[in-house]
């Protein structure tokens, strides 16, 4: 029995080491200029993006699309002609990150969860302070 749980906990640690040791892909900058802007609501969400062009380090225009970082019922604050910084994969550079977006799936769930800590750590001691003074 002992012998198989040792064989199944080996077999999940290399599948495992396996998918991490996957080659990263490499992301180059690139300075962008903004030629269209298309906004989409559906229900809950929406989203802005932007058909841009930009010129690799190989020398290439690449005409591409990227999300931008907006507002719900505001927008980015974005406009047709204004520069944008992206990221683009060093052998595919049709595929087009933003640097805000990059930013957001980094940061973004850090920064909800610390913005969680701190409401719930100003609740906790606001009851406090109320069963103490009663």
């Amino acid at each position: 029995m002992k012998h198989h749980i040792l064989t199944i906990l080996v077999l999940v640690v290399f599948n495992t080491l396996t998918i991490y040791a996957q080659d990263k892909i490499e992301y180059l900058e690139a300075q962008a200029t903004i030629t269209a802007l298309t906004s989409k609501v559906r229900a809950r969400n929406s989203t802005e993006k932007a058909s841009i062009t930009f010129v690799t380090q190989g020398g290439d225009t690449i005409l591409s699309s990227a999300k931008l970082l907006h507002i719900p019922f505001l927008g980015s604050f974005k406009k047709v002609g204004d520069q944008i910084t992206v990221n683009y994969q060093k052998s595919n550079p049709y595929l087009v990150q933003s640097t805000n977006e990059l930013f957001v799936r980094t940061y973004g769930l850090y920064i909800l969860i610390g913005f969680g800590v701190v409401i719930s750590a100003y609740r906790i001691i606001k009851i406090s302070k109320n069963k103490l003074l009663s």
